[in-house]
């Protein structure tokens, strides 16, 4: 694998032509840049439990490590379409993962279905994990 100096690969050097960044070149400025408005710990720990998700795995350092890689839209894309205050309750310790489903309404369900409407070729019927959230019906 080609190699720029000690530092990282040839694809992360690319990635970083792109515009992608590891978690660590992810400061307070950077972070407003994408309108993400809370800490940076914050956002560490978004990234550590995979709320959000990287956008590449490249070759960094003198002994070569897998580095993930964020893109700048995708956090933006996710400060603004998630719940980050529920978010926010949960790192912080004041609210579990099922308390934050639970005070947004969502539920798990089984129901009962014919096959054919799910567009199986079976006769007869199936049951289906489904979750209800926001008026919304969606298969598991």
């Amino acid at each position: 694998m080609p190699y720029i100096g000690k530092s990282m690969s040839a694809n992360a050097k690319r990635a970083h032509d792109q515009g992608l960044m590891p978690i660590s070149s992810f400061g307070r400025k950077q972070l407003d840049q994408c309108g993400f408005k809370y800490s940076v710990a914050f956002f560490r720990w978004l990234c550590k439990k995979k709320y959000i998700k990287s956008n590449g795995l490249h070759h960094t350092g003198a002994a070569p490590r897998m580095t993930k890689f964020y893109s700048p839209g995708t956090i933006g894309s996710f400060a603004r379409q998630a719940n980050l205050p529920a978010l926010y309750a949960m790192y912080r310790g004041k609210m579990s993962a099922d308390e934050v489903l639970e005070s947004l309404g969502v539920r798990y369900y089984s129901v009962e279905c014919a096959a054919g409407i799910l567009g199986m070729k079976q006769v007869g019927t199936v049951v289906c994990d489904v979750v209800y959230y926001d008026g919304f019906f969606i298969s598991q």
